[in-house]
């Protein structure tokens, strides 16, 4: 399949210039130029054309599991949900961060957490969702089953956080401890 996006504001790593895209089988084939033969041309009247963006570190799917307190989804409406608004927004990769802290409720109560991550591991959507795993270093009894999620594949990024007191979110032991 051969598409030619033409009349597109295309956002380069040299700038933003006023042009054409031929994509070919996925990719990119041309950058300016004329319309390959049988190429479904689409005229973007002067709209941005910009690559994919990937999200490093977002805490949407949280909110799209469990969007009040006690409140789930099933996890299959909720990943649906955040793959839409994820692609509708430009996102092409999205790092989805899943907290592993023992003694939370919720998505963070880390039984919940892993069944989260090894359901998102297993999502296929319009958008590569990946694995953000975000190890809390007080939590030594989440340590084995953070350490399994990485050993099996499941976990493509982790992030360590120190949420002790005075690290900046909590300032002191009386605000930790609240």
């Amino acid at each position: 399949m051969r598409l030619y996006l033409e009349n597109a504001r295309i956002v380069t790593p040299e700038g933003v210039h006023q042009g054409s895209l031929t994509i070919q089988d996925g990719r990119i084939a041309a950058l300016d130029g004329d319309a390959p033969k049988g190429a479904t041309r689409i005229d973007l009247g002067d709209d941005l054309l910009l690559p994919g963006l990937i999200d490093l570190h977002g805490d949407a799917i949280e909110k799209e599991v469990e969007p009040r307190p006690n409140a789930f989804f099933p996890l299959p409406v909720a990943f649906d949900a955040i793959d839409r608004r994820m692609a509708a927004a430009g996102v092409t990769t999205a790092f989805h961060g899943i907290s592993f802290a023992e003694g939370e409720l919720g998505v963070r109560d880390v039984a919940f957490a892993e069944t989260l991550a090894r359901a998102l591991n297993g999502f296929a959507g319009a958008v590569d969702h990946r694995v953000h795993i975000r190890y809390e270093l007080t939590d030594a009894a989440s340590e084995a089953r953070v350490t399994r999620l990485i050993d099996e594949g499941v976990a493509n990024l982790l992030s360590f956080m120190d949420h002790t007191p005075g690290q900046g979110q909590f300032k002191d032991a009386a605000a930790y401890g609240a």
